[in-house]
């Protein structure tokens, strides 16, 4: 199967639409809705909650720092990136928003339903951390 035909029809429609959207709706929007569903992954319906607490906060602060790295190494048109103060603003709304619903939901959720051993709450840590880390970078490699 031949995806990049379909990956060109898509930039091609998207260029007609474009200029009905601010930039920071294209650029770092599907930054923050990527990290918003990393952290649903982690912290939503889980019971050792501090554990996956502290991982999310984790791979926030690794994506702040991804950023800051490319302020002072990055630049357009490197490998690296460039810096947008618009995607770490993205990304804390995505992380105290998820943050917030998980707490709300936690509140409101049975305790006892979920009773995997910590070491099986970390595998699955480890498997949802691959499984997005691939989701995010699918996009770069077209």
């Amino acid at each position: 199967m031949n995806i990049n035909g379909y990956v060109l029809l898509a930039r091609e429609t998207a260029i007609l639409y474009r200029k009905l959207f601010p930039t920071w709706v294209i650029y770092s929007l599907p930054d923050g809705l990527w990290l918003f569903s990393t952290g649903a992954a982690f912290l939503i319906a889980r019971k050792k909650y501090l554990l996956h607490f502290f991982w999310f906060l984790f791979i926030y602060l690794f994506m702040v720092g991804i950023e800051y790295i490319q302020k002072f190494y990055g630049g357009h048109g490197t490998p690296i990136g460039t810096f947008d103060k618009t995607d770490i603003i993205a990304y804390t709304y995505a992380y105290i928003i998820i943050n917030i619903i998980a707490l709300i939901l936690r509140k409101f959720d049975n305790k006892y339903k979920y009773k995997d051993k910590t070491s099986k709450e970390v595998m699955q840590n480890i498997r949802y951390t691959l499984i997005f880390s691939v989701l995010g970078l699918l996009p770069n490699m077209f």
